[in-house]
Parts: structure tokens; C-alpha cells; sequence
């Protein structure tokens, strides 16, 4: 089977946002999908490796906005995985719009957890570095690690609910990005288009609790920010969005 996958998704009504783009949370879900989907074809997905006792979790991510791509009636995802560590997993993403053209490219950053324990184990056995293109891509950036909001603003508090969960009993990975962008003014988004977006996955946040919200500047005016939520003033997610 060939190492790498392309997938196709249909694009509904609800997936645009305002300006007749398909949001930045429903690219991020289509790549994410492509991953499963991919892993799965080839032995290594969730329902695979959760009859052991494991699971996957994503610990970063990153998007690059190459070019604006408005009423697409369907998206293509090229994905393959990139290199296979000791503990960590890179995969990487090229995004086609209607016409065929790339739009976007992404990365992304893996660990295998055993979920009883909930602590991340050695790869070896479970995915073999022979599945990695290890020369493809290497043009697209791997996913950065992001530091603290040292002195930042107070956004306020989201408290987990149902809706925010996943197979895994924490919070979605596509959620973190929903309540990262609802930070933003809808001028921002009206005067600017995200260039890049890049997440770190700091530690799982579960039902019941309430994440604080910190932004490195002005949201309403800086075209780049740091936003980090933290529970019990413990930081879960950092996030860098920067704006053109």
C-alpha cells in the first residue's frame, strides 16, 4: 500500500464561515479525519491499537494558510506519516481546493498513551519507521513548541461540557482551536485572515473542569498572539495565531 493517502471531503453549508472560506475548526477536523483514516488503511488506527489498552493523542499542530479558498464544494487531503521516534510521531498534510490548487499545508506531532495510566509509551512494535516518507514534505514546517504567556490579559473561562469531549474523555482536539479563536473580535477576522496557526497540547482537560483563558497582547489590534488556557493555573494548551 502506497505510504501516502488522499482523501476527499464533501463541504457542507454550515463548514463556511462568513466570508465563504470553510473555517479554520473544520480544516482542522477534515486533517485530523484524514489521519484516522490513513492510520486505519494501514493498521496502526485507533480502533486497532485501543483493543490494547492505547491511544492516540495529538500534542501539536500546525497550519499554514497558503492562500484564501472561498465555496469549495469539496476539499482533498494528502497526508503520510513523516518520521517515527522514540515516543513521538510526526504525520504531515498538503490541503487541495476545488481546483486542484494546494491552499494550505500542515503538520503535526503524535503520542501513543496507555489509558488505563494515562502516560505516553515507547512507539516500537506498534509503527514502524518503514511507513515514513521521511523525504517528502520537508518543506512544510514541523509544529513549534510555544512558551508561556508571561504577562498577559485575562480572557475570561470555559467550563468542559459533554459537547467538548472525545472518544478519549477529554476535551476535543478541535475544540481548544474553537475557544482560541473565539478570543478574537470578529473586526480581527473582518480586516485580517490567519497566516499560520500552530497549538501545543500540554496535559488533557476533562469534564466539569473550568480552563482560564491568557492572551500575550491586544487581540483586538496584535497580529501575532499567544493565547494559553490553564486549569487550576496550570497551562494545557498554548496556542501562536498570526494574522496578515
Amino acid at each position: 500500500m502506497d505510504r501516502t493517502g488522499i482523501y476527499t471531503f464533501p463541504v457542507k453549508g454550515s463548514d463556511y464561515d462568513y466570508k465563504g472560506q470553510v473555517s479554520y475548526p473544520t480544516l482542522v477536523d477534515m486533517m485530523l479525519e484524514a489521519a484516522g483514516l490513513h492510520a486505519t488503511e494501514r493498521g496502526f488506527g485507533l480502533a486497532d491499537i485501543m483493543r490494547n489498552g492505547r491511544s492516540w493523542v495529538l500534542t501539536r499542530f500546525h497550519l499554514d494558510l497558503l492562500k484564501s479558498s472561498k465555496y469549495d464544494r469539496e476539499i482533498k487531503i494528502e497526508t503520510w506519516v513523516a518520521n517515527v521516534g522514540e515516543l513521538f510521531t510526526n504525520r504531515k498534510f498538503k490541503l487541495y481546493n476545488g481546483k486542484g490548487e494546494i491552499f494550505a499545508v500542515g503538520s503535526s506531532s503524535w503520542a501513543l498513551i496507555d489509558i488505563r495510566l494515562r502516560k505516553a509509551i515507547e512507539l516500537d512494535g506498534v509503527l514502524d519507521e518503514s511507513l515514513a516518507e521521511t523525504d517528502k514534505g520537508t518543506d512544510i514546517p514541523a509544529p513549534i513548541r510555544i512558551d508561556s504567556v508571561k504577562e498577559g490579559s485575562a480572557l475570561g473561562s470555559v467550563e468542559v461540557k459533554y459537547g467538548d469531549l472525545d472518544i478519549n474523555r477529554h476535551v476535543n482536539s478541535v475544540r481548544y482551536i474553537r475557544w482560541v479563536l473565539d478570543c478574537f473580535p470578529l473586526e480581527h477576522f473582518l480586516s485580517s485572515r490567519i497566516k499560520s496557526l500552530d497549538v501545543n497540547y500540554v496535559a488533557e482537560v476533562l469534564y466539569g473542569q473550568k480552563a482560564d483563558i491568557f492572551a500575550s497582547g491586544d487581540v483586538s489590534v496584535s497580529n501575532e498572539n499567544i493565547i494559553e488556557l490553564k486549569v487550576d493555573e496550570k497551562a494545557v494548551c498554548r496556542a501562536k495565531v498570526v494574522w496578515e
